[in-house]
């Protein structure tokens, strides 16, 4: 149950504008921000056993992610 709480608001904070670098990658520290702010840690005992949470569930959204989100790579005209 508090783990599926972690996972929501990942999933919120990873689908926010505000969060997603121009090259549509997911700026990580900012959902962890967002995450950590929201208060679902003070469901676990320490921040230890709360980012345990955290990381599962960002590799789970991250393994979700299409292969071309994955392998996007930036070119720049010189």
């Amino acid at each position: 149950m508090i783990y599926s709480l972690v996972e929501a608001q990942v999933r919120e904070a990873a689908a926010n504008p505000e969060n997603i670098d121009y090259d549509g990658s997911i700026n990580w520290n900012f959902v962890d921000s967002d995450c950590y702010m929201s208060g679902v840690n003070k469901f676990f005992k320490d921040d230890t056993a709360y980012y345990e949470a955290w990381d599962e569930a960002v590799e789970k959204v991250i393994a979700e992610q299409p292969v071309e989100l994955m392998n996007t790579q930036l070119e720049m005209d010189v």
